[in-house]
């Protein structure tokens, strides 16, 4: 028996374990020498925590490699047709761990493979084309990898209708009275516009004033505080009689944006798979090629589940032709062209399937669901245990 990881005596001690799988790239046939290996399982809770409000209906570890459904999440996914459920439920024998005589109940009393499943596998799909895209926007246009500063989003409004970032209007003031400095310079709120300023400077003959401290002559604290470093604009109180440089606008909002997207660059930027990063500038296609793969990948299992009404996990057979997508054999434009024809294909095929068109109702997932339970409760108690093993042995 393998070592347990901390998840699974998690698991363990938490309800009972049902079955347990090898999920991902390797139940795909699609793994390579440095592929992680992803467990997926599902267990059941004791009655007394089931009714729970917080009751637990998942447990992972903290990348997700490991991950444990509740035995009610499971059938509820797999009501719905969720890929990743079916997935679980047929994974091909060698990548079943645990439980399988538990597994193939599920699949001769319950056929969850369904019209529906036209839909979730083709929307899963186009899920990583989306995907492939947006890993597109962080690795080839990584402006987000860079703090946002709050004077990028500051604009002066012109004599002739047009908006100049207030750092090139600063420059403007490079020979003058004012200087280019920021520090200098001071804002007052103008009633009515949000997010609208007046802009004022102290001149140089008033700074620095000898025989006074700094702040008995000094009003203009800067637009900002530190350029690298504020959150946002500052306003002071300016003295009476002080002439209005020009008119600003501050976009706020675009601001926040930034700010959010540079944060999620960062997140993924220490969660992501280097090996996945440096393939992805290698074969220089412009989009995650690993997505793509998928996407094509789930377009098969559509096709098969439309043709054979069974799940084949599997995809050895087209392991050559998915890897090469996956290295990048294919340009993006190329790739999604054969994903719209495989849409298409799969479409037609589901249509004359003869699948089961209606959505299980609630009963009937929670009538068998109530039943597995107690076959498998009855199963793994001390008595039953002894009763299979006595069969067995028969």
């Amino acid at each position: 028996m393998s070592k347990q990881s901390e998840t699974e005596k998690k698991v363990r001690a938490t309800g009972t374990l049902v079955f347990k799988v090898i999920s991902g790239s390797t139940s795909f046939g699609l793994n390579t020498p440095t592929s992680d290996i992803d467990i997926r399982g599902v267990y059941i809770l004791p009655w007394e925590d089931r009714i729970r409000q917080d009751a637990v209906d998942q447990i992972a570890d903290g990348t997700n490699d490991e991950t444990y459904w509740e035995i009610s999440k499971f059938f509820y996914e797999l009501s719905k047709a969720n890929p990743q459920a079916l997935e679980m439920l047929y994974s091909p024998d060698e990548c079943i761990l645990e439980g399988k005589e538990y597994l193939y109940k599920i699949r001769a009393e319950m056929n969850f493979v369904t019209r529906r499943c036209e839909k979730t596998f083709v929307e899963y799909a186009k899920g990583q084309i989306a995907r492939a895209r947006g890993l597109n926007k962080k690795v080839f246009n990584p402006q987000a990898a860079f703090a946002p500063k709050v004077l990028d989003f500051c604009y002066v409004a012109m004599p002739n209708g047009t908006a100049a970032p207030v750092k090139e209007w600063l420059k403007t003031h490079e020979n003058d009275d004012y200087g280019p400095d920021q520090k200098w310079y001071s804002l007052a709120a103008i009633d009515h516009i949000d997010m609208g300023y007046a802009i004022y400077a102290q001149p140089k003959a008033e700074r620095d004033v000898q025989g006074l401290n700094e702040h008995e002559w000094r009003w203009a604290y800067g637009i900002v505080r530190d350029e690298n470093t504020s959150g946002d604009i500052q306003l002071n109180s300016i003295p009476k009689g002080k002439p209005v440089l020009a008119f600003m606008f501050y976009n706020k909002n675009a601001y926040s944006k930034a700010c959010k997207e540079h944060a999620e660059f960062k997140e993924w930027e220490k969660k992501r798979n280097p090996e996945r990063y440096e393939t992805t500038l290698a074969h220089g296609q412009g989009y995650d090629a690993k997505n793509m793969m998928h996407c094509i990948r789930l377009l098969f299992t559509a096709r098969d589940i439309a043709m054979t009404h069974r799940v084949v996990v599997s995809r050895k057979n087209e392991r050559d032709f998915l890897l090469n997508i996956k290295q990048g054999g294919w340009s993006y434009d190329d790739a999604l062209s054969y994903a719209e024809k495989l849409v298409s294909e799969v479409t037609t095929l589901f249509a004359n399937s003869g699948l089961r068109t209606t959505d299980f109702t609630v009963r009937e997932v929670d009538d068998y669901l109530i039943k597995f339970i107690h076959f498998v409760e009855q199963r793994e108690s001390t008595f039953g245990r002894r009763i299979a093993k006595f069969f067995r042995r028969k």
